[in-house]
């Protein structure tokens, strides 16, 4: 007999506790923690789920809606065997670089970068900014930042300058909804004042 949406949700929140015994995550880069958050938090949703089984490739397809590159593989085919304990590596960009990271990118002045107040709202942005969004200033001013960018990116990206504050910076990954018409993924580097909450968000082209 079909199961119905909600016994097939309510069947998988009692699995997530095997579901965590059996499964651990090791993200990378390791120091996006707003991308670690976001990789935990569809693991163990089981509204997002449906009730359904998960796997690596089917929260590999979750995962590209908001990070298109991302990878995510098991330790190893015999470890993730018959439902042993295992181990899946998530890479958000496809694959992770141990060399030393380059220099810090985001202090570059050329770069699009946009302050908004502690609201998450635009109150400035340079010409490469606006240039690479395709707005004027005074459209700028105002919005939301996470607006700036794909739909499917906006929840992600407005938990950034709670993780920021917490630690002083995050850089990570996201979508723009750039002025070619269409969503261009970047790199975003922001920062938080901690004297007038306001942060500064500096975007570079992956």
């Amino acid at each position: 007999m079909d199961l119905t949406n909600g016994e097939r949700i309510e069947r998988w929140r009692q699995a997530v506790t095997t579901l965590r015994d059996l499964v651990s995550t090791r993200c990378f880069p390791p120091d996006d923690v707003g991308f670690a958050s976001l990789v935990e938090r569809a693991l163990r949703d089981p509204v997002r789920w449906n009730g359904e089984g998960v796997d690596p490739e089917r929260l590999e397809t979750r995962l590209r809606r908001v990070f298109p590159r991302v990878r995510v593989q098991p330790r190893s085919s015999l470890a993730d065997f018959g439902g042993w304990a295992t181990t899946w590596y998530v890479y958000r960009d496809g694959h992770y670089d141990t060399r030393p990271a380059p220099d810090r990118w985001w202090l570059d002045p050329s770069l699009p970068r946009v302050l908004a107040d502690a609201d998450g709202r635009c109150v400035d942005a340079n010409r490469a900014a606006l240039d690479a969004l395709g707005v004027a200033d005074c459209d700028l001013t105002g919005r939301l930042v996470s607006d700036l960018f794909a739909p499917e990116a906006r929840p992600y990206v407005s938990a950034l300058p709670r993780v920021a504050r917490e630690r002083g910076s995050v850089e990570t990954a996201a979508l723009l909804e750039a002025a070619t018409g269409g969503p261009v993924e970047v790199a975003v580097h922001l920062s938080v004042d901690p004297r007038t909450g306001h942060h500064l968000i500096v975007l570079r082209r992956i």
